[in-house]
């Protein structure tokens, strides 16, 4: 059986990260898009001075959820990111769980 792992797929805006992050991958894993979770979530608040805030936290909150998710069931797990908008210390974390992320 082969090891979990976390993937993380970084770039530019623009670069073409959600292009072609699923050739990348197994087919078995779907790449978290955390710009296209973004705006689905912003699009879905009603317009306020907080609406970005809103979106960014929930959607953030979706990725922590899911990557503790493979984490807890030793599943592996990919994102996109420009290593702007989420924390490194999910790279450490991995590691800490003694699979070979």
């Amino acid at each position: 059986m082969q090891q979990p792992r976390l993937i993380i797929i970084a770039g530019c805006n623009g670069s073409g990260k959600s292009t072609y992050s699923q050739s990348l991958v197994d087919d078995s894993i779907k790449p978290f898009d955390y710009d296209f979770k973004f705006a689905e979530n912003y699009n879905a608040l009603k317009d306020s001075e907080f609406r970005e805030e809103f979106a960014k936290n929930k959607t953030t909150k979706e990725l922590e959820n899911l990557i503790q998710f493979s984490f807890d069931n030793g599943v592996s797990f990919c994102f996109e990111t420009n290593l702007m908008t989420v924390p490194f210390n999910w790279i450490e974390q991995a590691k800490k769980q003694k699979s070979e992320f």
